[in-house]
């Protein structure tokens, strides 16, 4: 059956030329037109017929083929690249030209193949030994003077969320967003992927697709959805967490938070802060520590010797939020509120897994004490 519907599609291509004529055909099937395009050679010329033996474009060329050859990649299938003197262009399904003939080469970018939106839809020009990019509108986006042009990919493989161009002069960086056309100028050490975070605004899941910026060997991010960037004033740059919305960073020896708007939430000024675990961030100043949330607010305050979370069976859901504290040379336990869940007046402190309770120590008597 296969050779039969390709029998009938050659022998349509041919029916728009003369029995003399030299014939050479290649053909993609358009299903969302329901026709095939035919690549045609004629006296070392060549052009575009449809399967209904309508020349779309006589012979002209020095050479024409289908601009991909991947037939599982859908967004391109029916455009041809057409080269004639050495020049190069891209040319449409209907045998008009998308770009004009005068690139020294045009490529594919296979990552486009997975693109969601037609802005992820380009292809790499090359002029004069230099690089830019076109959409598939054959609309000049990046003009032909980068030495390396890259579109960033997720940690799936997919086009980010919008599509960014990254783009390389020399050792220096830029990018445009393709949607927005929004252009970072070439003033960066490095522009890479660094994380895609879900969030449900106004009951609307939303993408915050946050890029990693190096300049003059300090840190910046950047968030695409709403294209705000922090200074790139940071030693140190940690992931988004995904209840806070906050990233710790380190600025010089100073531990703080930064938001999705790139500002600092909770401002670098701790000696050490923990990444946030249940709702809160534990901190250090000079030789104390209390209890940060979310908004910066000390719900304990810094004042202690120690906090650390109690390490134990992640089964006993009521210890996840519990924190055991030490003031001086006496321990306590308290919850991620502050809530004074064992006073601070005991000279040992432990839980015990076996038992499920503390076991405490307190004028040379212990105690078992329960919460």
């Amino acid at each position: 059956m296969k050779f039969i519907i390709l029998f009938f599609i050659l022998w349509f291509c041919g029916q728009g030329l003369q029995a003399q004529d030299t014939l050479q055909i290649a053909q993609q099937h358009l299903k969302d037109q329901e026709i095939a395009i035919c690549v045609i050679a004629v006296n070392n010329r060549y052009g575009i017929m449809n399967d209904t033996g309508k020349v779309l474009m006589k012979p002209q060329f020095e050479d024409l083929h289908f601009f991909v050859s991947d037939t599982s990649c859908t967004h391109w299938k029916g455009i041809i690249k057409a080269q004639h003197g050495g020049a190069f262009a891209l040319v449409g399904t209907n045998g008009k030209p998308i770009t004009p003939l005068n690139y020294d080469e045009i490529s594919f970018m296979p990552k486009t193949c997975r693109a969601e939106h037609p802005a992820g839809l380009v292809a790499l020009i090359k002029k004069f030994g230099k690089y830019g990019l076109v959409n598939h509108k054959g609309d000049m986006l990046i003009r032909p003077s980068y030495d390396e042009i890259e579109l960033l990919t997720d940690q799936d493989g997919k086009l980010t969320i919008p599509e960014v161009a990254r783009v390389r002069r020399h050792n220096i960086f830029g990018m445009m967003e393709l949607r927005s056309k929004k252009i970072l100028k070439t003033e960066y050490q490095s522009i890479t992927f660094f994380q895609a975070l879900n969030q449900i605004e106004r009951k609307k899941n939303i993408i915050n697709t946050i890029l990693l910026l190096r300049q003059k060997n300090k840190l910046a991010v950047r968030n695409l959805y709403n294209h705000l960037e922090s200074p790139a004033v940071y030693d140190q740059i940690e992931l988004y967490d995904s209840i806070t919305y906050l990233a710790r960073v380190k600025k010089g020896r100073k531990y703080g938070f930064l938001d999705l708007t790139a500002k600092l939430k909770i401002p670098a000024t701790y000696d050490y802060a923990d990444s946030f675990r249940e709702g809160i961030s534990i901190v250090q100043r000079k030789d104390k520590f209390g209890v940060l949330n979310k908004s910066g607010k000390a719900i304990i305050p810094i004042i202690y010797s120690d906090i650390q979370f109690i390490n134990s069976d992640p089964n006993i859901s009521y210890l996840k939020k519990a924190l055991i504290v030490q003031k001086k040379n006496l321990y306590g336990v308290l919850d991620t509120d502050g809530k004074v869940l064992i006073p601070v007046k005991y000279k040992k402190l432990e839980f015990s897994p076996e038992k499920r309770n503390f076991e405490g120590q307190k004028n040379g008597k212990t105690e078992f004490i329960k919460l």
